[in-house]
């Protein structure tokens, strides 16, 4: 990207962001707004420009055409629950984490607390884990290149803050340049160890250029010894990894190895009295073109399991499967929303587009989808869907926009839909918050830029085949 335009991207960004939100926690009763340098803070939402939130939507706020680049950045917000069954906020920046205490998605704060980053180090990301300990990852460069540099430290808390212990890997041990380059790291509790999956540029090849790749890494939880695992992907752009109960499952999108969206099953094994992993892989979606060219026209932003099946979703433009009898990977093809389905068993991929417009001769634009597990053989996928002016440089925000919302089973079979006005621009994964899925959303009203700004939205799922708006 010229400099002049990227300059000229980031003093509009920054004029749309000074006009967010009031400053400070709302009165008891209205829904919690942070305040606007919060979202300055965690970056801009075009990946283009930095440390953000993850915009693998399949379009560019601020570009006519499908963004050439396809990576990630992190969420600037994460969601759990704590051990009094209060809903937790956890602002992320690159500096530290701010957690707010919610009793209510329609009431303020009742506790705010926070996690500062040590003096040289960046917050890669936070996680709320499955064994009820919350995690840390913080990050630095390796720019020397020296294999006994610590890369990643991982901490362990508890709901109170306190520091349960420490783990780090040093730069040599998976030829780490730079950790959390191009993509944002996922993390999941298996098995008592925590496993994180990241992005990274390696050590210089012969020829001088750094590489890049992803990494897991394995965390004893009671020791915090911290080891490498494997690479899944080479030019890694998006990173998941969920646990089965005898599997660790690994989604990837790279424009490599996979060149597509890619999954890893990884069994531990024993053999000869040593614990080995036993894997295999697969491409769930192939995208066309070279390795190395960094369209791939798809994206992977949403990766659940539903029993022995991974679900994977996102956007992406035709390549071999037709919309509309069209194919192709053409950067002014416009993307529609798409969910895979495989079992991880046979290995057997079922593939179906959950939109059909146009790639050629459409104006709307399919976004933000979100994959969330209600229950073994329960998902919600959500997404944002665009529709307006044909001209394809039409302010996103004067466009007509709607929710989409799809209940699908376990083999990702649609039982309810459900659509509304209103926009649907996720800062956070949704998550299941007693019978309500809590998100941390980006509303703005049409054609005002004065108004909106992240804010607590949540749907009652009481009903999950009819949901219903808890805030507006």
């Amino acid at each position: 990207m010229p400099s002049l335009v990227r300059a000229a991207l980031i003093a509009l960004l920054g004029l749309l962001l000074a006009a967010g939100a009031p400053v400070g926690v709302a009165a008891a009763g209205a829904e919690w707004r942070p305040p606007p340098e919060a979202l300055a803070k965690a970056g801009p939402a075009d990946p283009w420009l930095g440390w953000g939130y993850q915009d693998f939507s399949g379009f560019c706020f601020f570009c006519k055409r499908y963004p050439y680049e396809n990576w990630t950045s992190p969420d600037p917000y994460e969601l759990g629950d704590d051990s009094q069954g209060r809903l937790v906020v956890a602002q992320v920046r690159e500096d530290g984490v701010t957690l707010r205490r919610f009793t209510s998605v329609k009431r303020s704060a009742v506790a705010v607390s926070g996690i500062k980053a040590p003096r040289g180090w960046s917050v890669g990301g936070f996680h709320f884990g499955s064994d009820d300990a919350w995690y840390l990852l913080l990050m630095r460069a390796n720019l020397k290149e020296q294999d006994g540099r610590a890369v990643l430290r991982i901490r362990r808390y508890d709901d109170r803050l306190r520091l349960l212990g420490e783990g780090s890997l040093s730069g040599g041990t998976a030829q780490t340049y730079r950790p959390g380059v191009s993509g944002s790291a996922d993390m999941a509790v298996w098995r008592g160890r925590l496993f994180v999956h990241l992005p990274q540029e390696g050590y210089a090849d012969v020829g001088g250029t750094h590489h890049q790749w992803s990494i897991v890494t394995e965390t004893d939880t009671a020791t915090m010894r911290t080891r490498f695992v494997t690479s899944p992907a080479s030019h890694s752009f998006a990173q998941f990894v969920r646990a089965t109960d005898d599997a660790l499952v690994v989604g990837s999108h790279g424009d490599g190895s996979p060149r597509g969206v890619g999954v890893e099953r990884m069994r531990e094994v024993v053999v000869d009295g040593v614990p080995e992993w036993d894997s295999s892989s697969w491409t769930l979606f192939g995208a066309r073109g070279g390795a190395g060219d960094n369209f791939t026209g798809t994206t992977l932003n949403g990766f659940e399991l539903a029993g022995e099946r991974a679900l994977a979703a996102g956007v992406s433009v035709p390549h071999a499967r037709a919309v509309k009898g069209q194919t192709g990977r053409s950067t002014k093809q416009r993307p529609n929303l798409y969910l895979a389905v495989t079992d991880l068993g046979t290995e057997r991929t079922t593939f179906r587009w959950l939109t059909n417009k146009s790639p050629a001769r459409t104006s709307a634009i399919v976004g933000q989808p979100r994959l969330v597990r209600l229950s073994a053989d329960r998902l919600v996928l959500m997404a944002n869907i665009s529709t307006g002016s044909a001209d394809r440089n039409t302010d996103y925000y004067r466009r007509r926009n709607k929710t989409a919302y799809w209940l699908l089973d376990g083999h990702g079979r649609t039982l309810a839909k459900r659509t509304w006005r209103g926009q649907y621009i996720p800062l956070a994964q949704p998550v299941l918050h007693e019978d309500q899925l809590v998100w941390v959303g980006q509303f703005r009203r049409l054609g005002d830029h004065a108004k909106g700004g992240p804010r607590l939205a949540a749907l009652d799922l009481r009903n999950p085949a009819a949901p219903r708006q808890l805030t507006r």
